[in-house]
């Protein structure tokens, strides 16, 4: 094989690796998130999880908003338990007279 068909056989390759970089980077950047946003579809989420505190390594208390309201959840090995419900407008009230103590 000549020097020049080598060399050209080289070029192809490298255009072919800069063609799929870009197509790469083109995805990645434009067409990923375009497609995490079309799959949501814009619906607005009804449960938020607060915080989590890990008790050990299979209980865990979670406090999650829905609907209005906050839950203190405990979580383990046996099941779910709602622990204390309260409207989530009291947060604010409840930080206060904490801090107030």
């Amino acid at each position: 094989m000549e020097t020049s068909q080598e060399v050209w056989l080289l070029l192809r390759g490298l255009l072919a690796l800069a063609a799929v970089l870009a197509l790469a980077v083109v995805t990645l950047r434009f067409a990923l998130p375009w497609l995490v946003r079309a799959r949501g579809g814009g619906r607005v989420r009804q449960i938020h999880v607060e915080e989590v505190l890990p008790l050990d390594h299979r209980n865990r208390l979670y406090v999650v908003r829905w609907g209005g309201r906050r839950l203190l959840v405990a979580s383990s090995a046996d099941g779910v338990t709602i622990l204390a419900r309260r409207p989530a407008d009291e947060e604010s009230a409840g930080t206060e007279k904490g801090g107030a103590a």
